[in-house]
């Protein structure tokens, strides 16, 4: 998990509390899941992000 500095969580509104994992989605190989958790109260926030709709910064 990586540490989501100066992230505040939208429910204890504790602020550098958050942490991220990314992974591909085990029903679709083009989303990514991502998942992000309060490490205070325990919170999980989820999206999908389908990587066909990603901005190309270079190739």
């Amino acid at each position: 998990m990586e540490h989501l500095t100066g992230s505040m969580c939208p429910s204890c509104e504790t602020e550098d509390s958050m942490a991220m994992e990314v992974q591909q989605a085990a029903h679709d190989p083009q989303l990514i899941n991502i998942v992000v958790i309060c490490c205070i109260c325990g919170t999980r926030f989820n999206e999908f992000v389908d990587v066909n709709n990603m901005e190309v910064l270079g190739e």
